[in-house]
């Protein structure tokens, strides 16, 4: 519909046209809401973790109960100050950024891990980054329609200005 709107003046169309082919591949299924993303973050961040941990059929019997034991109950730290580069470590930074709508900054987190742990991720990881898009175009058509000039039509001005000139001569001639 912008596009049509835009399409007699070349102008705005050129400097809408990026940020509406930016929002093109997510208009079929939709853009994913900070809620959404927020709600299946924790499912992901289990999953994640699940994978760094590597299956717990490998090891002793020790290490094979424990990792049966922690199937079961996920535990993983919590907060935006937790130190390192583990997979739990970034996902803690990444879930306290998210809980402050630093959409950005938890993409940058969960985006950095790596190897088989960041498999889990890649769902959420695009979900993200195409809110990501979506809110940099959204600023950018904004800042393009706020750019373009309002210029009243011609047609609507035309007949205002005849019946001023009419009264004006008639002034004159009366």
């Amino acid at each position: 519909m912008l596009r049509r709107l835009a399409a007699g003046q070349p102008a705005v169309a050129t400097s809408l046209t990026p940020s509406l082919d930016a929002l093109a591949p997510s208009a079929e299924h939709g853009i994913a809401t900070l809620v959404e993303l927020k709600a299946s973050f924790p499912a992901m961040a289990t999953a994640v973790i699940a994978r760094a941990k590597g299956s717990p059929d490998q090891g002793s019997l020790g290490a094979r109960l424990l990792g049966r034991v922690e199937q079961l109950v996920t535990v993983r730290p919590v907060g935006g100050e937790v130190p390192g580069d583990d997979p739990p470590a970034r996902l803690a930074r990444a879930e306290a950024k998210l809980a402050k709508d630093d959409l950005a900054g938890a993409v940058a987190e969960v985006g950095a891990i790596t190897g088989a742990a960041a498999a889990p991720a890649t769902d959420w990881l695009a979900a993200a980054r195409a809110r990501l898009a979506a809110q940099q175009a959204i600023q950018q058509l904004q800042a393009a329609a706020v750019a373009v000039p309002a210029a009243p039509p011609a047609a609507a001005t035309q007949p205002r200005r005849r019946r001023r000139r009419r009264r004006a001569a008639r002034r004159q001639g009366g």
